[in-house]
C-alpha cells in the first residue's frame, strides 16, 4: 500500500468518525414548558396592564369626586352671589329713594325756606330763634348727608363682595374645566388600555399555539436529522469515504459533497420512506425533507460552527419552516433555548480537534489536528 492510499484510508476512517460520532441533540423542553415560559411573560405584562388601569380607575373617581366638590362649591357661591345682587338691588333702591328725599329736602329748603344766613338772621326774633332756625337746617342736613355715606359704603361694600364672588366662581369653574378634560384623558387612556389588553390576551392565545405546534414539529425535525446522523454512524469505514483527501501541517483536510452526503443518508428503509436532503452552500447548511411521524414537510437553515476547544461542532440554526409556517428569531430561540445539535467528536477521536470547518457550494471541509 503506497504512502497516499494509506493516509487516504486513515483519512476516510477519521471522517467516518466524525460523522459517525454521535451527532446528538441536547435535551429539547417540552414543548408545554416552553409555551409556559413565553405565555407567562405575556401574562406578566397583562398583569401591568392591569395595575396600570386600576391606578388610572382610581384616578378618574378621585377627579369626579374633586369635581363634585367643586360643582357644589361653585353652586353654594352661586347662591351667593344671587343673594347678594338681591340685596344690592335693594340697597341701590334705597340710595335713590335717600337721594331724592335728601335732594328734595335741600330743594324746600332754598326754594321755600331760608336760603342764607341772611334771611335766617332777619327772620328771627331773637337771638335763640336765631339759633335754634340754623341748628335745624344744618341738623336736617346732616342727616340726610350721613343715610347717603352709609348707603353709599355699603353699596361699595357689597359691590366688592359680588366681585370677589365672581372670581371665585370663575376660578372654579375653570377648575371644573381642566378636571373635566383630565376625566376625559383618563377615560380614552382607559380605553386605549383595555383595547390593548385584549389584544394582548388573542396574541397570547395564539403564540401559545403557535409556539406548541412550532415545538412539536421541531422535536419531530430534530428527531429526524439526528436519525440521518445515526443512520451515517451505521455505516463502516470503506462505504463512507471522503471525496477528497489534503493534508495541512499537523493534520489532514478532508472533503465531503452535498452528492455523497445525501446518498448515504437517505439508504434505507426508514429514511428512503421520508427522504432528506443536505444543501451545503457557503457559510449556511440547509436540511430540508419529512418528518418520519407526521410527514411534515421541513427546512432548516443554518450554520456550523466549532465549539471552545474544538471537541463539539455545533450546527445553530437561523430559520426553521415547516408547512406555511417559517419562525426565527426569538420565536425559534424559545423553541430550541440555545440547545443546538452537536458532533461529539472526542468521544471517538480523543487525539483529534477541529480547527476549522467550511461550507461551500456543494461541499464541506474540515480540517483536523492531532493533539
Amino acid at each position: 500500500m503506497t504512502m497516499n492510499e494509506k493516509y487516504r484510508r486513515q483519512a476516510g476512517i477519521i471522517l467516518l468518525f466524525i460523522f459517525i460520532a454521535t451527532f446528538t441533540a441536547a435535551q429539547i423542553p417540552a414543548a408545554g414548558s416552553l409555551t409556559n415560559n413565553f405565555v407567562s411573560d405575556l401574562q406578566n405584562q397583562e398583569n401591568q396592564i392591569l395595575a396600570e388601569l386600576i391606578t388610572i380607575n382610581q384616578k378618574i373617581e378621585a377627579g369626579l369626586k374633586e369635581k363634585e366638590s367643586l360643582e357644589k362649591k361653585l353652586a353654594a357661591n352661586e347662591q351667593n352671589a344671587a343673594r347678594a345682587k338681591a340685596d344690592l338691588e335693594v340697597i341701590t333702591t334705597d340710595l335713590l329713594e335717600q337721594k331724592n328725599r335728601l335732594g328734595q329736602m335741600v330743594s324746600f329748603i332754598y326754594r321755600f325756606g331760608y336760603t342764607s344766613l341772611l334771611d335766617v338772621f332777619l327772620s328771627a326774633s331773637d337771638f335763640n330763634d336765631f339759633t335754634n332756625r340754623l341748628f335745624l337746617i344744618s341738623a336736617t342736613v346732616d342727616r340726610y348727608v350721613q343715610i347717603y355715606n352709609q348707603t353709599e359704603n355699603l353699596k361699595n361694600k357689597n359691590e366688592n363682595k359680588l366681585k370677589e364672588i365672581d372670581s371665585i366662581s370663575a376660578s372654579i369653574a375653570a377648575d371644573r374645566k381642566k378636571i373635566q378634560q383630565a376625566i376625559t384623558l383618563l377615560q380614552k387612556t382607559k380605553t386605549e388600555r383595555s383595547n390593548f389588553l385584549a389584544r394582548l390576551k388573542s396574541q397570547s392565545a395564539e403564540l401559545e399555539a403557535r409556539l406548541t405546534l412550532s415545538a412539536d414539529r421541531w422535536s419531530e425535525t430534530n428527531a429526524t436529522i439526528t436519525g440521518v446522523m445515526e443512520k451515517l454512524s451505521s455505516l463502516p469505514p470503506e462505504e463512507f469515504m471522503p471525496d477528497r483527501v489534503g493534508f495541512i501541517l499537523g493534520g489532514i483536510q478532508v472533503e465531503f459533497t452535498e452528492k455523497t452526503l445525501n446518498s448515504k443518508v437517505n439508504q434505507g428503509t426508514a429514511l428512503s420512506q421520508a427522504p432528506v436532503n443536505i444543501n451545503l452552500e457557503p457559510k449556511q447548511t440547509i436540511f430540508s425533507g419529512i418528518t418520519l411521524d407526521t410527514g411534515t414537510s421541513f427546512e432548516v437553515t443554518g450554520d456550523f460552527k466549532i465549539a471552545r476547544g474544538g471537541r463539539e461542532v455545533l450546527f445553530i440554526p437561523r430559520s426553521f419552516c415547516f408547512g406555511e409556517t417559517t419562525i426565527d428569531g426569538t420565536l425559534l430561540s424559545y423553541i430550541y433555548q440555545s440547545n443546538f445539535l452537536k458532533w461529539d467528536i472526542t468521544r471517538n477521536l480523543p487525539n483529534f480537534y477541529a480547527v476549522d470547518l467550511v461550507t461551500d457550494s456543494n461541499k464541506i471541509v474540515i480540517s483536523l489536528k492531532q493533539n
